[in-house]
């Protein structure tokens, strides 16, 4: 199945702001805060509501790069999804 996703990780103090692209970068939607809860790992602050399946995340920082877990739950949804960016 081919997609294209574009996100957007914006840089704060005391997080990092993650956003969706889905409509273009002026119509971006936020997804979640995530936060610093041990050295190199990031959280989600709170999940994301989408119809009625909660996103949440976990961003773990590597030497090359970060991976970023997804994990949705809802009526129609029990999913686990693992990024590697590189």
């Amino acid at each position: 199945m081919a997609f294209n996703n574009v996100y957007r990780f914006e840089v704060m103090e005391d997080r990092v702001e993650l956003y969706h692209e889905r409509r273009g970068p002026e119509d971006a939607v936020f997804l979640f805060p995530l936060i610093v809860v041990e050295e190199h790992r990031l959280k989600s602050l709170s999940p994301h509501l989408c119809v009625r399946d909660l996103y949440s995340g976990e961003l773990i920082m590597k030497d090359d790069g970060f991976d970023l877990t997804w994990t949705v739950n809802g009526p129609r949804k029990q999913e686990h999804i693992h990024y590697c960016y590189r």
